[in-house]
Parts: C-alpha cells; structure tokens; sequence
C-alpha cells in the first residue's frame, strides 16, 4: 500500500531549504516532472515509498514529515462533516475513481478483460476467496523488483531464480494511483517485466488472483510495502499483452 503525501509539505519544506525544482530533482534523483506533479493541485492522493524515501534524504527530514503511512487507512479529512461516517484512505480513492468514471474494462481484440482498481483491491484485500483466480488487466510503469522468496517461489510452483515480484506503478483515474505488486513465474515474463523497468516503457499484464492461505509454515505473499506483511493472495502473471491501440489479442509469453 502507499503513502499518502501531506498538503503542501513537499513544497514547503523545498522553499525552507532554498531550492528550485531542478536543484530538488538532482539532489534526489527524481525526475522535474515528478517533482511538479506531486506539488499541484492535481497531485495524486498517493505517493510511492521510493519517491518519499528520495525525498526525504534529500531533504533531510523524517518520512512522516512528508507523508502519512497508515495500513488500515485514517479517517478522512479533516473538515469531513462529523456527522458523516469515516471513510478509509482506500474508500476515499474509490469515491474518487467513481466521481471521474475511471475506466474498470480494457479490450484487446475480441477480448476484453477486468482492469485492477482501487475498488477492486479493496474487495481483495477483504475477502480475497471471493476473487480466487478472477483475471484482470494491470497496467503501469514497473518501478522496482526483486527474486522470489523460496517460500512463495514453491507456493507459485515456479522454478528457483525464475520468477520475481513485481512493483507497479499503476494510474486508474486522476490523482489516483495504485502501487500492487505481482508475481511471475515464467522466465519470459520476468525478462519482459525487468527490461520495461530499464526502458520505463508502459507495461501491460494479464494476471490471476491466486489465494493461498496460511498453512504448514506458509505466511503469505510479501507485498512492497514500507510495512510489509504477509498477504493470503497474489496477482500471478500469465499473459503479457500487446498494446490496447494495436487491437491484438494478449501475446501469451508463458
């Protein structure tokens, strides 16, 4: 799950210490863009934990000072009525992908499939049996990735040093942005998966909800999370898809 970034603290803290945007970018290693998105008004409600971690060490501040982590979710804002219910941060990004109409379905070809949203990672994330092996698109840049644990290696039934885990950086509407981590185990999928990490090309996966619940030693699936902890389900790649404007089906790559 995200960060979700304080009002206005990025900028704040960057005119404290004196610099422009080009000077905040090179000193943290982010890109100018990223930096003038998440200080406008259509900043997203989320920010990934690489971003604040950069930022902070360049700012010299503490993480918190920056953005807010809260794995159940806080109360809404501030200046919600009190006589309205609270909403967690996740309720707040669904209201947001329904108020703008996110898109919730992509086509390719004569195929169309489910796209992951806010909305439907929350019903996972409550009742992940209810989705056991719905498949769905996820679409987004790959920011980061690492080996399969030999735990979750043998629960995906996939071969050591093969498969990985995967972190997305995926738009679903305005200002709303979802970081879900999936999990290969082909070795095609993995090489794909790494080099649109290298060329920050979009990428485009068709993956299963596989659920495994705890048992015989068996956690969970480790999430990128700045808290990680174990997780009864796992977005499994099985297809690679073409692009959406090139009207082909998915290439299966497995």
């Amino acid at each position: 799950m995200p960060w979700f970034p304080i009002s206005g603290a990025l900028r704040e803290l960057r005119l404290t210490h004196k610099l422009d945007v080009p000077q905040l970018a090179k000193l943290s290693g982010l890109r100018e863009q990223t930096i003038r998105l998440h200080e406008s008004e259509k900043a997203p409600l989320t920010m990934q934990s690489d971003t604040v971690r950069r930022l902070a060490k360049a700012l010299g501040c503490p993480l918190e000072a920056l953005a807010k982590w809260d794995l159940n979710g806080d109360a809404g804002p501030a200046d919600r009525s009190p006589r309205e219910p609270p909403l967690t941060r996740l309720g707040e990004q669904v209201l947001q992908e329904r108020k703008l109409g996110a898109p919730t379905a992509i086509s390719f070809g004569a195929t169309t499939y489910e796209r992951l949203t806010t909305s439907l990672l929350r019903r996972c994330l409550t009742a992940c049996s209810l989705l056991q092996d719905r498949r769905l698109a996820i679409i987004g840049h790959v920011e980061d990735y690492e080996p399969l644990s030999v735990s979750a290696a043998r629960t995906l039934d996939a071969e050591p040093h093969v498969g990985g885990r995967f972190l997305f950086a995926s738009p679903v509407a305005e200002r709303v942005m979802l970081y879900p981590t999936v999990f290969t185990r082909s070795l095609e999928h993995s090489k794909h998966l790494i080099e649109r990490a290298d060329d920050r090309r979009e990428a485009t996966v068709i993956a299963r909800i596989l659920v495994a619940l705890p048992r015989d030693g068996w956690s969970g699936f480790v999430f990128f999370e700045p808290q990680p902890q174990p997780r009864p389900f796992a977005f499994v790649v099985e297809d690679i898809a073409c692009s959406p404007t090139g009207g082909a089906d998915p290439a299966l790559m497995s």
